[in-house]
């Protein structure tokens, strides 16, 4: 019992640190490709690299996790809440690793290769890759990242919606319908 409730709890924290790079990622990004806000140039380029190191992060940890798990799915004649739960589960972990592609292979363009292994940005945010690709690719990678924002707050509210329900099954053992 130790050891499902110590991997249980190794799992939420794991989940929180993802939660938090995944957020830090998003704010940072949006607020240093906010072209018409006042952010001094410096500050800019830090929340760049900070984005930049929060989505690493966040990608890394997904990856692992898709390792780890696999493809969740659990085939059954009708659609539950847990099968529905698995591939909302996928859906998010394939837009994740999506958006963190676009922008990484848009920062490669133009012979930049060597912003595909770095963990730093090797050119600064301003000098930015000039071809069609890269600007198609930096569009996907906003494109998503908005999507993505609805996406975390529909998981937050599913799964704050499944804790009260378990927690009222637990205390009066009603289901839900």
């Amino acid at each position: 019992m130790n050891a499902v409730c110590d991997s249980a709890g190794r799992a939420r924290g794991l989940h929180a640190v993802f939660a938090a790079l995944t957020v830090t990622a998003l704010v940072t990004g949006f607020s240093a490709f906010n072209w018409r806000a006042p952010i001094p140039g410096p500050l800019r380029e830090s929340l760049f690299i900070m984005h930049r190191w929060a989505g690493f992060g966040a990608l890394v940890l997904l990856l692992l996790w898709v390792l780890r798990r696999g493809i969740a799915w659990r085939p059954r004649a009708h659609a539950d809440e847990a099968q529905l739960a698995a591939l909302a589960q996928n859906a998010l972990a394939a837009l994740g690793i999506l958006m963190a592609s676009m922008g990484w292979l848009a920062r490669a363009q133009d012979g930049r290769w060597l912003e595909l292994i770095s963990p730093l940005p090797i050119h600064n945010l301003v000098s930015r890759p000039d071809t069609w690709l890269a600007h198609q690719l930096y569009y996907l990678h906003a494109l998503i990242a908005k999507v993505l924002v609805a996406a975390i707050v529909a998981h937050a509210l599913m799964a704050a919606w499944h804790r009260v329900g378990t927690m009222l099954t637990r205390v009066d053992g009603r289901t839900r319908e």
